[in-house]
């Protein structure tokens, strides 16, 4: 009976394992179940918090979660749960779509259309600015020009690097919030910067790293590189600072790192020409080449990453690092901070700011002047939102001086979402591609717009004079909203 009984168990076992087998068969060859959970308007303000519900009888590998094309989330277990702050986008409708693997490959996805609208809860509400005062950089009849990136000071003094006209010799310039000149400190040598510290000294490049007290007196000096900065505009050497007050400094040999006080923490071999960022954790970031190299606190390599071509410039997005390669094709290349390519983008325009770079507002969109003198908004995957046309260009001015001092021309992002940037005949506020006010200047604002957290604008032009304007706006609190990044020109979060 035994011998009898076992075949038949057996066979029962082996019918079940078939069973089981085709069920799994049939199962792995169904994509998982996906969908959204938790959504209760397809109008969405602020941050808004869904969920999504997946299943599959194999088991889930990851889902990924896109508005529009850009990922913004990705889980391997549940819960599920998504959150988007819609006041970093702009206005208007966004596809979401949710898309679940399984461990055998499968993949479906779910999507829905909804529409971002924050453009009504805007906080500030720009008037007209009010002209404050105009200095003329003129000095016992010596009339003295302007170059490089502006910065300011706590206190609101505005510093700039000037020469003279004559001799071309250069100096630091300090110009007080009321429009006076404090003080100018000769340097002779033609330099890199200013920059700001946290604590207020100045910093300025020559080859030797400077550094000037708030009341215009050296307080030490230290020499970084025997082989001397180029004549040319020096956007690329000037200095880097931290939130510690760490100064970064390239030069056509390393980059050094030194502390507050003038001693050299450390040094890096690296050859570059495009100007270093820092983040808020001190890692430092800087391209050779078409290598984008991460460099840690300590002075170590983390990591480095081909950018795919030659780079002009960097910034810092929302937790990403923008590597604008202007060769050998025109792109934008997103890069995380630990090192991942996230993206790259065709520009549909070449930005001209090829040193010192675009400004960011706080929904992602990227300013920048291009080769057409048109203000342009660009989606940050690229497409064109608006263009402004300036009508006055400085390309028609016939002034070799004047085209020069156009490549350091960078709009300037206001909280209120107002965009600033200067011409040869005025300074525009436009909004959404539209002017909102023109200020008459007159002489050819061509260098970066300043503004401090007072509301007082800064505008500079070439030819040695600086405007300031009274706005109840404020700098953007966005991943970029000036050239240096901030009031002080730090180059850093």
């Amino acid at each position: 009976m035994l011998n009898q009984f076992v075949p038949r168990l057996v066979q029962k076992v082996l019918l079940i394992m078939t069973i089981f087998q085709f069920l799994t068969l049939v199962a792995s060859e169904l994509p998982p179940a996906i969908s959204f959970s938790k959504i209760s308007s397809v109008v969405w303000t602020g941050v808004v918090q869904f969920s999504i519900l997946a299943v599959d009888e194999v088991g889930l590998q990851k889902i990924e979660v896109f508005v529009n094309n850009s990922k913004i989330a990705e889980f391997t277990r549940a819960p599920f749960e998504v959150s988007i702050d819609t006041t970093r986008y702009p206005d208007g409708s966004y596809q979401i779509t949710a898309i679940a693997y399984n461990s055998v490959g499968r993949v479906s996805s779910s999507n829905i259309t909804v529409y971002f609208k924050n453009r009504s809860q805007t906080s500030v509400q720009v008037s007209q600015p009010k002209l404050l005062w105009t200095y003329e950089a003129v000095i016992e009849r010596v009339k003295y020009n302007f170059r490089n990136v502006p910065a300011v000071g706590n206190d609101g003094t505005l510093y700039i690097a000037a020469y003279d006209t004559i001799k071309y010799n250069n100096f630091l310039f300090a110009i007080s919030r009321n429009g006076t000149l404090r003080w100018r400190y000769e340097v002779g040598s033609n330099f890199a910067g200013p920059v700001v510290g946290p604590d207020g000294t100045v910093y300025i490049n020559t080859g030797r790293l400077i550094a000037i007290g708030p009341n215009g007196y050296k307080r030490w000096e230290i020499l970084l590189s025997k082989d001397s900065l180029p004549s040319s505009e020096n956007y690329q050497y000037t200095p880097v600072i931290d939130t510690s007050g760490n100064i970064y400094v390239s030069t056509r040999e390393a980059l050094f790192a030194v502390n507050p006080s003038g001693v050299v923490k450390w040094n890096f071999q690296v050859r570059t020409e495009v100007r270093p960022v820092v983040d808020k954790e001190g890692v430092v970031y800087v391209v050779q080449g078409m290598k984008l190299i991460a460099i840690d606190s300590n002075g170590k390599e983390k990591w480095r990453v081909d950018t795919g071509g030659i780079a002009s410039w960097l910034c810092l997005g929302d937790g990403v690092i923008l590597v604008y390669q202007s060769t050998p094709k025109t792109k934008l290349v997103a890069i995380s901070k630990q090192g991942e390519v996230l993206g790259r983008t065709n520009m549909p325009t070449l930005i001209w700011m090829a040193s010192a770079g675009v400004t960011i507002g706080k929904d992602g969109t990227i300013y920048g002047i291009n080769t057409d003198e048109k203000l342009v908004a660009l989606t940050p995957d690229g497409t064109q939102k608006w263009a402004f046309d300036i009508p006055e260009k400085f390309t028609l001015a016939g002034s070799y001086i004047i085209l020069t001092g156009n490549n350091e021309r960078v709009t300037l992002i206001g909280e209120s979402g107002i965009v600033y940037v200067g011409s040869p005949d005025a300074v525009y506020g436009i909004e959404n591609g539209q002017v909102i006010f023109r200020l008459q200047v007159a002489n050819p604002i061509n260098k970066p717009l300043v503004m401090t957290d007072d509301g007082i604008l800064y505008a500079v032009s070439h030819l040695g004079t600086v405007i300031a304007f009274q706005t109840n706006d404020k700098p953007a609190q966005s991943p970029w909203p000036m050239a240096g990044r901030n009031y002080r020109n730090a180059n850093s979060e």
